[in-house]
């Protein structure tokens, strides 16, 4: 187990539908680690998830 620290960050909220059934949650989560906090050039990561892999079903429901 382990912890992120806490962040703020601005221009992440809206959501967006490709289909029935289909959407974006109104949350979503970003990681700098504290280098790139810092100024170090740091590589990018984007990771599109599956089904059920929203705050609700991964964290509340412990899916």
């Amino acid at each position: 187990t382990f912890t992120l620290p806490s962040l703020t960050v601005s221009g992440i909220t809206g959501t967006s539908s490709s289909g029935v059934g289909a959407s974006f949650d109104t949350q979503g989560y970003i990681y700098f680690p504290p280098a790139c906090n810092k100024g170090k050039k740091c590589p990018i990561h984007i990771a599109l998830h599956g089904c059920k892999q929203d705050l609700y079903h991964v964290t509340l429901l412990g899916l």
